[in-house]
């Protein structure tokens, strides 16, 4: 991840097909007994918008910035709180 793309929610999710492998995986967490750092600031808010859940995805074949929450869009300047 690169950090001021992180900061500003620059991110994307591309499924290809049904959702398996590490995109099944909620986001942040790795398969298996991996180690991931979740995405933090607007790109985890974002990643986090139900309309970019993989089953999402799939169903519909395409997600435009309009589709994901006005709140879930707001720069963040600290770290998503869980």
């Amino acid at each position: 991840m690169c950090t001021p793309l992180e900061l500003f929610g620059m991110v994307g999710r591309i499924v290809v097909g049904s959702a398996s492998g590490p995109c099944a995986n909620p986001v942040g967490e790795a398969p298996g007994n991996e180690q991931s750092r979740p995405p933090e600031y607007t790109a985890g808010s974002v990643l986090g918008d139900p309309a970019l859940v993989a089953e999402a995805i799939v169903e519909s074949e395409t997600v435009a910035w309009s589709d994901i929450a006005a709140e879930n869009k707001q720069p963040m300047l600290r770290p998503v709180e869980e």
